[in-house]
């Protein structure tokens, strides 16, 4: 870069002071290859511009390199025009925004001990200094809408989108436990959507107004704008508005226009991302988006990003992979696929020959048990309640709609079918609890990672294996005899789910005398207390529910779910989350909320399920073959206005709809949503006093 002067003389400076304009520059610097050169009006300090195309990854320090706004000014974009006015990354540690750049100390990240080594949460005690920035500024954003709104304006719907996805992240990265580097991801998102929620109010409350005239420029204006990023431009009006709001810009223009342009002075420094240190150093090899700087593609790509880091994947569009034999040749299972042996007539006496003992588990002889049918409700001790509407729609399924078995859809499970667990003995049943409650972290995170067969649902007989896993099979063990060959085939599953965020599985650290249960340690006997019980299984029927009804949505509905140019998410998915009590959490369904667990769309009246259903209804239209819904739905735009009868047909509508879509998709019945009536209160002594070690 060569900077450039149009007056020399300091007189000839002085008279051109007065008349100086958006257009004119304090200081001008021709570009290198000098076919165009830049300006600024307003500020000392000078950038290097990207003219051309970027290619766009994430970066070790989890930005996105010379091509975040957070971090160096970028090309205008008029549907993302908040970015100019988001704040510059202070130069003091002292200014009170410095930290909204920072990393958490490593100190910062808890690690917990369990059948997982590598996972952890964040320290809140870290994060409270944030969150009260965050309530300050979610107060800022709802006042500014209650004032729009008072005086019949419209509501930003950036400012909404921005102000939900800000707080559903914080919500999340405070409530579940996850690998360092990824917990380092959502992080950096929850710092972006913080900053980019600031720009934006700060671009519609002040910048804005006095771009349209109706306000003038104040002192307290000027100094926000001092203090924000600026941007490149290559239009007048977008000059000339930026510059009337005291926006930090630079103006781009051909060679050929420097002449008409008066130029006060050379610039006092001239930035490149190199200069200022942006770290460069790739974190992954994906490129996230590839062509023009000032494309408002570049903006929706890097939004999309964002919200992958914190959403959940679709397990059913992993291919199941599952093999007939098991080879005998090798005496270590396989790392890169589960397989299932198939019963055959030959195979029980050499399955008796082969059988290595204490590795082996003798059964006792009993009468065999009856099958379970998957379209009936299961009726005992520990089950839960459940709306009439969804047991009939689930037994009313037309099973001759079933989809061809090699159609290659993914007809298993995200979460282990609750009813197994239900169905089974209760010495069985306490054996399974004891495997799930182990593995629980590991196997809801595992929807977060890529997609692959380890991240997708799993049948029902490999959840049986996993949850049949007790602690004389550990990682140890000989791998001699069939069911330790099976079962060690699990344990390596488990393991290949984790080889990117560099997790370890260690069965041999467990403290199998507790589990951990709403952020409690608790004594294992409880598993055998119906009312843990209860809560236990109500989890598993509200997370295969919802994981099972987004990924349904996402095969049925006609939008793909892609960024507007007006918001960030698609709308045909934001429907989905007024559908729950805790709307907060939708956006990544492994997250329950229990003071819910009475209420939604599986509540028992259909007057509390109303204020769900009716949303649960307006995406299932989206659906092929919603039009009925959408003539039942025509007059309901007011909720308390509708009558008994029409809700009731809305519902008898929507539910066996839903069951019948899912089974027709996916070719098993849906897991639909119970109600729990309440809550487990322990005795506070049992998160102490662990006991006796139960044995299996």
């Amino acid at each position: 870069m060569e900077t450039i002067t149009t007056r020399q003389k300091e007189n000839e400076v002085a008279q051109t002071v007065q008349c100086y304009n958006a257009l004119d520059g304090k200081f001008g610097t021709l570009l290198e290859n000098n076919d165009y050169f830049v300006t600024s009006p307003n500020s000392e300090t000078m950038y290097m511009p990207n003219l051309g195309p970027c290619r766009i990854t994430q970066r070790k320090d989890f930005y996105y390199g010379a091509d975040d706004h957070l971090l160096y000014p970028q090309p205008f974009i008029p549907f993302r025009c908040h970015w100019a006015s988001i704040p510059r990354r202070p130069l003091y540690d002292s200014d009170p925004l410095a930290k909204w750049w920072k990393s958490l100390p490593d100190n910062a990240f808890i690690m917990e001990n369990g059948a997982v080594e590598g996972l952890g949460k964040w320290d809140k005690k870290h994060v409270a200094r944030y969150r009260k920035d965050v309530d300050a500024i979610r107060a800022r954003a709802f006042s500014y809408k209650m004032a729009r709104r008072s005086t019949g304006k419209e509501v930003n719907e950036l400012v909404s989108v921005l102000n939900e996805q800000l707080y559903r992240t914080l919500h999340y990265l405070t409530s579940m436990v996850f690998p360092l580097l990824r917990a380092q991801q959502l992080w950096a998102t929850f710092r972006r959507w913080y900053l980019e929620l600031l720009g934006a109010l700060d671009w519609v409350e002040i910048m804005k107004p006095i771009m349209d005239g109706q306000e003038l420029p104040t002192s307290s204006s000027r100094k926000v704008a001092s203090k924000a990023m600026g941007a490149f431009v290559h239009h007048v009006r977008d000059c000339e508005n930026l510059f009337v709001a005291s926006i930090p810009l630079w103006y781009i223009r051909p060679r050929s226009e420097l002449a008409n342009v008066q130029i006060r002075d050379k610039p006092t420094d001239i930035h490149s991302p190199a200069t200022i240190k942006i770290c460069t150093e790739p974190f992954s090899n994906r490129i996230i988006y590839q062509g023009r700087a000032d494309d408002t593609q570049k903006a929706l790509a890097i939004e999309k990003h964002c919200l992958e880091v914190i959403d959940c994947g679709n397990p059913f569009d992993s291919v199941l992979v599952v093999h007939n034999t098991m080879s005998s040749s090798s005496d270590s299972p396989p790392t890169s696929h589960f397989r299932i042996v198939k019963k055959s007539k030959n195979t029980k006496k050499k399955r008796e020959s082969n059988r290595v003992a204490p590795y082996t588990l003798s059964k006792p002889t009993s009468c065999p048990q009856p099958q379970r049918d998957k379209f009936a409700e299961i009726r005992n001790e520990v089950s839960l309640p459940v709306a009439d509407v969804w047991v009939k729609a689930l037994n009313e399924i037309d099973r001759t709609l079933r989809p061809p078995k090699d159609s290659g859809k993914n007809s298993g499970y995200a979460f282990p079918d609750p009813n197994m667990i239900l169905f089974a003995p209760k010495e069985k049943r306490f054996r399974m609890l004891k495997s799930w409650t182990r593995f629980r972290a590991v196997l809801i995170f595992r929807h977060m990672m890529p997609a692959s067969f380890t991240s997708g649902a799993w049948t029902s007989e490999q959840w049986r294996i996993l949850l049949a896993l007790s602690e004389t099979y550990t990682s140890s063990t000989s791998n001699d005899g069939f069911m330790a060959k099976q079962r060690q085939s699990v344990y390596h599953l488990l393991s290949e789910c984790f080889k990117f965020h560099k997790l370890k599985l260690n069965l041999d650290n467990v403290n199998t005398h507790v589990f951990s249960w709403r952020n409690r340690e608790v004594p294992v006997r409880y598993l055998n207390d119906d009312e843990v019980v209860k809560e236990i299984v109500w989890e598993l029927f509200e997370l295969n529910f919802r994981i099972e009804f987004q990924a349904l949505h996402r095969r049925l509905c006609v939008t793909e779910r892609q960024p507007s140019r007006n918001s960030i998410g698609a709308k045909s998915f934001e429907g989905i989350y007024s559908c729950f009590y805790d709307s907060k959490n939708v956006n990544n369904p492994t997250q329950v909320d229990f003071d819910g667990a009475s209420k939604g769309l599986a509540a028992i009246n259909l007057e509390d399920r109303n204020p769900y259903m009716l949303p649960f209804c307006r995406v299932l239209v989206q659906w092929p073959g919603g039009d009925i819904g959408t003539e039942l739905l025509k007059n309901c735009t007011v909720e308390s206005d509708l009558m008994q009868s029409q809700l009731a047909k809305l519902e008898n509508w929507a539910v066996p709809f839903y069951c019948q879509s899912f089974y027709s998709m996916y070719g098993r019945p849906p897991i639909i949503p119970h109600c729990l009536d309440k809550l487990t209160t322990l005795p506070e002594e049992v998160y102490s006093d662990y006991g006796d070690p139960v044995s299996d």
